[in-house]
């Protein structure tokens, strides 16, 4: 089994553990080898800087531990079972400090050699986040993949291999999907529509929402409390809304013809 069947990760309960604590990278990749986030968040991102959809997975998956009197799991490196035990506002809140870049699970596993040497975007975000460094295996700048070192080689090969095939398992599903859709009678396609924005949320769309109504600016309030105002539209079940909700509404349905 590949990590991104692993339910942490197929359930996108476990994004906070994956992204920012190394022992946990560490001890996924002794079990299940490299992979690649299938939401494409880079390491040491906090909480409230992944996607809305993911915010909102974590923080009902906190509720339910709660409501069910259970406390929320932290995974460590011993093992892939909760030893131990945070609130739902450690967790939510929960940022590890920034490091040296070549102190990251990244450089270390040497997971993106080709990007650092051959991709300045990519060096520039780096040095934004972590300052200067000097690469450990004394690669230059603009290297090919081809001359650098067998391993680094090897370590692409297979993340690239891993891609191509987590797109094709992507592809053959949206076209299971898709050829389920034709088969089944109108009455009947809510239920599809039901799988296929749990397995591809951002495939909804407000566009394409029976609810939607005329285009206007709602009032959105941001973190620290100032309010702005947003693109949004108006909707048949909650008034005024932004095209982010629709990422989380049980209402959506797709209009077809």
């Amino acid at each position: 089994m590949e990590f991104t069947n692993f339910p942490p990760c197929r359930f996108r309960f476990g994004c906070v553990e994956c992204r920012n604590n190394p022992g946990f990278q560490e001890h996924m990749k002794e079990r299940f080898g490299e992979w690649e986030c299938p939401e494409g968040i880079p390491l040491n991102t906090p909480l409230d800087k992944m996607p809305d959809h993911i915010q909102e997975k974590i923080k009902n998956y906190v509720d339910k531990m709660q409501k069910k009197g259970q406390e929320v799991p932290v995974y460590t490196d011993k093992a892939a079972e909760p030893i131990a035990k945070v609130t739902q506002q450690e967790e939510i809140n929960r940022i590890r400090k920034p490091r040296e870049f070549t102190d990251t699970a990244q450089c270390k596993f040497r997971s993106v050699c080709n990007e650092c040497r051959n991709n300045e975007g990519f060096r520039n975000k780096i040095e934004e986040r972590f300052g200067e460094w000097e690469c450990p295996e004394g690669i230059p700048i603009n290297t090919p993949i081809k001359n650098m070192p067998l391993r680094i080689q090897d370590n692409n090969t297979r993340k690239n291999n891993q891609i191509t095939a987590q797109n094709t398992k992507t592809l053959k599903v949206k076209e299971a999907i898709n050829a389920i859709e034709e088969l089944l009678p109108e009455d009947a396609l809510y239920l599809v529509d039901q799988v296929r924005y749990y397995v591809f949320p951002h495939e909804k769309s407000s566009d394409l929402c029976i609810n939607r109504g005329i285009n206007i600016k709602v009032k959105k309030t941001c973190c620290g409390g100032k309010v702005k105002e947003v693109d949004g539209f108006t909707c048949d079940v909650y008034g005024e809304a932004e095209s982010k909700k629709c990422l989380t509404c049980k209402d959506f349905k797709r209009a077809r013809k």
